[in-house]
């Protein structure tokens, strides 16, 4: 292998949490005054929350005295939110700096994100799925008040908080669309504070008539606050499944129990000069559901009928496609944006020309089967958890009719010219293949040299050799990358969109 010529790259991100304060709380009545007069315990942060009430949080020994009902309390440390990975920046990326968020008088659409550039390419994505036709207004996860003084990252408690700000505005009938959560933790962390965010997305369902929206997960297990009574989980389809036989369903790492299902891999944003990789992942199947839903409203007055559908999905519509609930398409749905997806998606193959491959792998035979996630999480979800775009854009190229059984056919090209690196304290430990529910090594798969250099970011693109006999067309394959954080090793796989 030569060295000089590496220029791979790869992400994973692992969020580390360090440990919060616990927090006391109170969630209080609404249509009743809360008078600061009437808190003890030391110094307390008001949250009004709409018609969901007002919430009260401080530290140890918060109590109330007032007249307002009480709905919940509760004393605990909040459960963290990972961060999501940070896409990266290219000439063509879109809303740079956030320079699509705004209102302009349309419909609009809230989201909570971070104002990074994952929450620009968020909202990015939800107004292109929408045909812009609705504005995007961001509210910073980032942000809670004085309260995220007690909490080094970010929390329940911090989603609390940004949902509150959305309940305010639709009391005072500034009534988003749609509210997209393109983030999440593991569901399996319950907690009260977790309890009173599902009381809030309830309300602004069920009474404020809103439509909200989560990613589903990328792990086959749903997160919170998918998982949340009433609110939408998004999940990514199957392209390899779509493409053979026209049928949507899941991909394999989609949890059960998504609720919509479109793009969340082989997915490309407009930019200024060309087309912008999105990372795989169900953020944005997440974002691209909330505008293509939101787009879909913007000129009809369905909300209420739509909050009551058990499945979405896309269907093709004349030239277009369009989004049907259980199965009947919804009026105003073809639009262009999300057909302009599908097409990028299922179009020209990449290819190697001009990028410096590092590697070309050679399949060697079936791997010991991964272990379940679950095993592998620590401190029941709130541990290093693996990120969603260690490949970009994660195609393949080669003939379609090279891919069948016993026909080693055309190398694949993973495009990964898109990604970056690992961070310092996370090792490369393995590069894999899954194929349905077979996982496969290639030769030099642990090779210490590759792996250091796909760590550093140094490899844009891998060419898989002798694959085509395991190749099975319409079943989904993916890159598996095993990595050592901490001295634990973890697994996360990326679907390579092979139908291009």
């Amino acid at each position: 292998m030569s060295v000089r010529n590496l220029f791979v790259v790869v992400i994973f991100l692992f969020t580390r949490v360090a440990a919060a304060d616990p927090v006391s709380w109170l969630q209080l009545s609404p249509d009743c005054a809360v008078r600061p007069m009437d808190i003890e315990g030391g110094e307390a942060q008001i949250v009004p929350c709409g018609g969901a009430g007002s919430f009260v949080f401080g530290g140890a020994g918060l109590s109330y005295d007032g007249e307002c009902p009480k709905v919940a309390k509760g004393e605990e440390t909040p459960a963290p939110i990972p961060a999501e990975p940070e896409p990266r920046v290219s000439p063509a990326f879109p809303c740079f700096q956030g320079s699509c968020l705004g209102r302009s008088g349309r419909p609009w659409v809230a989201v909570l994100d971070w104002r990074t550039p994952h929450g620009w390419s968020v909202a990015a994505t939800i107004r292109e799925a929408s045909d812009e036709r609705v504005d995007v207004q961001l509210y910073d996860l980032a942000e809670a008040g004085a309260i995220a003084a007690q909490m080094p990252s970010v929390s329940d408690a911090h989603v609390l908080v940004q949902l509150c700000a959305v309940a305010e505005a639709a009391r005072e009938g500034d009534r988003p669309l749609a509210v997209n959560l393109s983030f999440g933790r593991r569901a399996d962390n319950e907690t009260e504070l977790g309890g009173a965010v599902g009381r809030v997305l309830s309300y602004l369902k069920d009474q404020e008539g809103i439509v909200i929206v989560a990613a589903a997960g990328n792990h086959h297990e749903m997160l919170f606050p998918a998982s949340a009574p009433g609110v939408i989980p998004a999940g990514a389809l199957d392209l390899a499944w779509l493409g053979l036989t026209g049928e949507v369903r899941a991909s394999a790492q989609t949890p059960p129990g998504a609720r919509a299902l479109v793009l969340g891999y082989g997915l490309y944003l407009s930019g200024d000069g060309g087309s912008w990789p999105a990372p795989p992942g169900t953020s944005y199947a997440a974002a691209l559901f909330t505008g293509w839903l939101a787009g879909s409203l913007a000129d009809h007055d369905a909300a209420p009928s739509v909050l009551k559908g058990k499945r979405w999905e896309p269907v093709p519509v004349g030239k277009g496609v369009a989004l049907a609930m259980d199965g009947v398409v919804l009026p105003g749905s073809e639009l262009t944006g999300p057909g302009r997806f599908f097409e990028r998606a299922t179009g020209g193959d990449p290819a190697p020309e001009g990028k410096e491959v590092y590697a070309t792998l050679r399949l060697d035979g079936p791997a010991p089967p991964l272990p379940e996630l679950s095993v592998l999480h620590a401190d029941s979800g709130n541990g290093p958890q693996p990120g969603v775009n260690p490949c970009v854009p994660c195609h393949g190229s080669g003939e379609s009719g090279a891919m069948g059984a016993g026909d080693n056919g055309q190398p694949i090209f993973v495009d990964l010219s898109y990604s970056a690196s690992l961070p310092e304290d996370t090792e490369m430990v393995a590069v894999l293949l899954r194929v349905g529910g077979e996982v496969y090594a290639f030769e030099g798969s642990r090779d210490p040299d590759l792996m250091v250099d796909m760590a550093a970011g140094r490899v844009e693109g891998l060419i898989l050799d002798e694959v085509g006999g395991v190749l099975v067309p319409g079943e989904q394959a993916s890159l598996v990358l095993v990595v050592n954080v901490g001295g634990t090793a973890y697994w996360h796989e990326v679907p390579l969109n092979l139908n291009r």
